[in-house]
């Protein structure tokens, strides 16, 4: 059952994710409208979800923004949403793929969120060219992966990237990055935000830096704290705003 109230979408039924999806099904059908963004949650049964998606890509091969999440998805599933939908905004990815999984064409949103990024190589990052945003955490990238990311980065190869985010446990502070000698924090934490695409992106005691053409960023490593892996951020142009930490 559903019901209008206060310009509002109400629906009744045994299962609400369900429901949703019946009612989502429906109305596309009905209007033959375009879907800009679909969110998703972790409770989402794998079924619902993917009959979403592919009534979504009957009718478009482009959305705005994607948030992939869910129960039981195959490295089928995956290929079959990132084959077939291309994302232009912002593309988040929640579950893990098999270990073996690899990219079946290259993505770039402008906003790349990824949760378990085992499977996100060295390669389809360097081929991010229109990212703004990057976050990959639980990744398998090396020190040598990173340090080759930033020597693209140096080189003004990844034209518009300006935060970056790479977490995983075969990451260490002993990975070179530009001329810097280390990449222990100074002395006086400064904590940097930045306002990218309407999105808060911080970053606590950076170390500047700059590309070969000038432009400036801040740069650091995070040990192992009690939360989160050992990993790396970047930080590109002016923050909007700073203060002592």
């Amino acid at each position: 059952m559903v019901s209008f109230l206060d310009k509002t979408l109400r629906t009744f039924s045994k299962n609400p994710r369900i429901g949703l999806r019946n009612v989502f099904l429906y109305v596309a059908r009905l209007f033959k409208c375009r879907t800009s963004v679909l969110n998703s949650y972790h409770g989402v049964p794998n079924e619902a979800y993917m009959q979403s998606i592919k009534s979504i890509c009957s009718r478009q091969t482009e959305i705005s923004k994607l948030v992939i999440n869910g129960i039981s998805f195959s490295d089928e599933d995956f290929n079959f949403i990132l084959r077939n939908l291309r994302v232009t905004d912002i593309l988040q990815i929640g579950p893990k793929p098999s270990d073996t999984y690899r990219l079946p064409c290259h993505i770039s949103p402008k906003t790349l969120l990824v949760s378990q990024a085992h499977w996100i190589n060295l390669n389809d990052v360097l081929n991010m060219k229109q990212a703004h945003i990057i976050e990959l955490k639980e990744s398998s990238l090396t020190n040598k992966d990173v340090e080759e990311i930033f020597q693209h980065w140096f080189l003004g190869e990844l034209p518009n990237l300006e935060s970056l985010y790479i977490g995983g446990k075969k990451l260490t502070n002993e990975m070179k990055i530009g001329n810097l000698e280390s990449l222990e924090s100074p002395q006086r934490l400064i904590y940097s935000i930045k306002y990218i695409l309407d999105q808060p992106r911080s970053l606590r005691g950076g170390i500047p830096i700059h590309r070969n053409d000038g432009v400036a960023a801040l740069v650091r490593f995070e040990p192992v704290l009690r939360t989160t892996t050992q990993h790396i951020r970047l930080l590109v142009g002016k923050p909007d705003h700073q203060e002592d930490w």
